[in-house]
Protein backbone atom coordinates (compact mmCIF):
# COMPACT_ATOMS: atom_id res chain seq x y z
CA UNK A 1 0.00 0.00 0.00
CA UNK A 2 0.73 3.52 -0.71
CA UNK A 3 1.75 5.34 2.14
CA UNK A 4 0.00 9.38 1.61
CA UNK A 5 2.42 12.10 2.14
CA UNK A 6 1.97 13.69 5.52
CA UNK A 7 1.35 17.45 5.78
CA UNK A 8 4.15 19.19 7.34
CA UNK A 9 3.58 19.82 10.80
CA UNK A 10 2.47 23.40 11.04
CA UNK A 11 5.27 25.08 13.04
CA UNK A 12 3.83 26.49 16.47
CA UNK A 13 2.93 29.90 16.24
CA UNK A 14 3.83 32.74 18.44
CA UNK A 15 1.44 33.88 21.34
CA UNK A 16 -0.54 36.05 20.57
CA UNK A 17 0.08 39.15 22.36
CA UNK A 18 -2.22 39.45 25.26
CA UNK A 19 -1.71 42.82 26.28
CA UNK A 20 -4.66 44.59 24.09
CA UNK A 21 -7.42 42.44 25.56
CA UNK A 22 -6.09 42.76 28.98
CA UNK A 23 -5.63 46.57 28.44
CA UNK A 24 -9.34 46.24 27.48
CA UNK A 25 -10.41 44.27 30.63
CA UNK A 26 -8.94 46.94 32.87
CA UNK A 27 -10.28 49.43 31.38
CA UNK A 28 -13.86 48.08 31.41
CA UNK A 29 -13.20 47.56 35.11
CA UNK A 30 -12.05 51.40 35.49
CA UNK A 31 -15.25 52.15 33.89
CA UNK A 32 -17.69 49.36 35.80
CA UNK A 33 -16.19 49.44 39.22
CA UNK A 34 -17.29 53.39 39.98
CA UNK A 35 -20.44 52.81 38.11
CA UNK A 36 -20.89 50.21 40.89
CA UNK A 37 -19.63 52.27 43.46
CA UNK A 38 -22.11 54.89 42.30
CA UNK A 39 -24.97 52.62 42.35
CA UNK A 40 -24.50 51.18 45.61
CA UNK A 41 -23.55 54.74 46.97
CA UNK A 42 -27.05 55.66 45.60
CA UNK A 43 -28.72 52.85 47.53
CA UNK A 44 -27.14 54.27 50.74
CA UNK A 45 -28.08 57.22 50.69
CA UNK A 46 -31.84 56.61 49.70
CA UNK A 47 -31.93 54.25 52.68
CA UNK A 48 -30.73 57.21 54.53
CA UNK A 49 -33.06 59.81 53.83
CA UNK A 50 -35.51 57.16 53.87
CA UNK A 51 -34.80 56.36 57.40
CA UNK A 52 -34.93 60.11 58.45
CA UNK A 53 -38.21 60.61 56.64
CA UNK A 54 -39.30 57.61 58.79
CA UNK A 55 -38.25 59.25 61.68
CA UNK A 56 -39.58 62.44 61.13
CA UNK A 57 -42.80 60.85 60.50
CA UNK A 58 -42.84 58.94 63.68
CA UNK A 59 -41.87 62.08 65.57
CA UNK A 60 -44.95 64.03 64.00
CA UNK A 61 -46.93 61.56 65.04
CA UNK A 62 -46.39 61.31 68.44
CA UNK A 63 -46.76 65.51 68.67
CA UNK A 64 -50.12 64.59 67.36
CA UNK A 65 -50.90 62.21 69.58
CA UNK A 66 -49.30 64.33 72.66
CA UNK A 67 -51.60 67.43 71.12
CA UNK A 68 -54.83 65.59 70.81
CA UNK A 69 -55.07 63.95 74.09
CA UNK A 70 -53.76 67.94 75.42
CA UNK A 71 -56.81 68.85 73.61
CA UNK A 72 -58.74 66.14 75.26
CA UNK A 73 -57.82 67.25 78.79
CA UNK A 74 -58.69 70.97 78.02
CA UNK A 75 -62.13 69.75 76.88
CA UNK A 76 -63.00 67.82 80.07
CA UNK A 77 -61.69 70.35 82.09
CA UNK A 78 -64.02 73.12 80.11
CA UNK A 79 -66.97 70.61 80.56
CA UNK A 80 -66.21 70.52 84.35
CA UNK A 81 -65.80 74.03 84.14
CA UNK A 82 -69.41 74.49 82.56
CA UNK A 83 -70.74 71.84 84.94
CA UNK A 84 -69.34 74.06 88.24
CA UNK A 85 -70.44 77.10 86.56
CA UNK A 86 -74.07 75.61 86.39
CA UNK A 87 -74.18 73.90 89.88
CA UNK A 88 -72.80 77.34 91.52
CA UNK A 89 -75.83 79.47 89.26
CA UNK A 90 -78.27 77.05 90.51
CA UNK A 91 -77.40 76.84 94.39
CA UNK A 92 -76.19 80.80 94.74
CA UNK A 93 -78.81 82.65 92.71
CA UNK A 94 -81.32 80.20 91.84
CA UNK A 95 -80.90 80.05 88.22
CA UNK A 96 -82.56 76.76 85.91
CA UNK A 97 -81.52 76.21 82.71
CA UNK A 98 -85.02 77.46 80.19
CA UNK A 99 -85.84 74.35 78.28
CA UNK A 100 -85.28 74.82 74.65
CA UNK A 101 -88.48 75.71 73.30
CA UNK A 102 -88.08 79.16 75.27
CA UNK A 103 -84.93 79.93 73.65
CA UNK A 104 -85.49 82.69 71.55
CA UNK A 105 -82.21 83.65 69.38
CA UNK A 106 -81.85 87.63 68.18
CA UNK A 107 -79.86 88.90 65.43
CA UNK A 108 -78.19 92.23 65.39
CA UNK A 109 -78.72 94.56 62.72
CA UNK A 110 -75.38 95.35 60.14
CA UNK A 111 -73.77 97.84 61.54
CA UNK A 112 -75.13 101.28 59.94
CA UNK A 113 -78.29 100.88 59.49
CA UNK A 114 -80.87 102.80 61.86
Amino acid sequence: PRQRPQPARPTARPAPARARPRRARVRLGLAVIPAVALLLGGIVWITGAQLALTNRTSELAQRYREVQAEARRFQAQVALGQGAVAVQAATRIGMVQAPSSAVTYLTAPPPGSP
